[in-house]
């Protein structure tokens, strides 16, 4: 998929899995002439996402946000986990991470995932997994 900076991020909101079969078959790319904005949007409650073998190639925004409510209990505690397995992600560009940018208080789980060229324009706010909240 070839997403460009006019089309709108992938919102998701509820329990999903989307498993590529095929290591490297399944990509969302951003245009070369502009980049592609950001590509996935993880919010709302009931957000509980799995990603397996997908590749974000060239945002030009975070690639994968995961907002402030995103899997949060109606006491505000994190609930329910986003998870990314076998993950790849590539030139992606953003002010807080260029791949993902997590809030503080979500839960995320990151496995077997490769991250390269990834830039960030604001900083990481944390690169030691320490759980404060920022991008990668």
């Amino acid at each position: 998929v070839t997403k460009t900076k006019r089309d709108n991020p992938i919102v998701l909101r509820s329990a999903l899995q989307l498993s590529c079969i095929s290591r490297g078959a399944c990509i969302i790319m951003g245009d070369q002439d502009e980049g592609g904005g950001g590509f996935v949007i993880i919010q709302g409650a009931r957000a509980k996402v799995r990603l397996q073998g997908i590749t974000f190639l060239n945002a030009s925004e975070t690639a994968v946000v995961v907002s402030k409510k995103a899997g949060l209990s109606k006491d505000g505690n994190p609930a329910l986990e986003q998870v990314f397995c076998e993950c790849h992600f590539f030139s992606n560009n953003g002010g807080e991470g260029g791949a993902i940018r997590a809030d503080s208080r979500t839960r995320v789980h990151i496995e077997s995932s490769v991250f390269s060229h990834n830039y960030s324009t604001l900083g990481t706010g944390n690169t030691d997994n320490s759980g404060v909240g920022g991008g990668a």
